[in-house]
């Protein structure tokens, strides 16, 4: 792995083939696992969309719309990685993950 992953709360939604959407697994800033009730398919394998997650940060809500590809599917979700962002969405991703680094370390 290239990235550190962290234990996140929080709850994704993926656009992609169709929507589907869950809680947070772990994220990293290289991709993050949403946990799904009823995981899709295979064929959503590789499909690229926008993924639209929200948690809170440092006690305030905070939302972040990335870019991303299904990498994996699993019987308890997807696992997604994050594909070229806006400067925007690489800032809240950078200052959520440094976040979390000093919570769980």
């Amino acid at each position: 792995r290239n990235y550190i992953r962290y234990k996140l709360n929080g709850n994704a939604t993926i656009s992609a083939e169709s929507n589907l959407s869950g809680t947070i697994g772990d994220i990293s800033l290289g991709g993050l696992f949403v946990l799904t009730s009823s995981p899709p398919n295979k064929t959503w394998m590789n499909k690229h969309g926008e993924v639209s997650m929200t948690t809170t940060l440092a006690g305030s809500p905070l939302s972040i719309d990335l870019i991303a590809a299904v990498t994996f599917v699993t019987d308890k979700g997807v696992g997604l990685q994050f594909g070229e962002q806006t400067n925007e969405s690489k800032i809240k991703l950078s200052r959520l993950i440094a976040e979390l680094r000093t919570q769980q370390s």
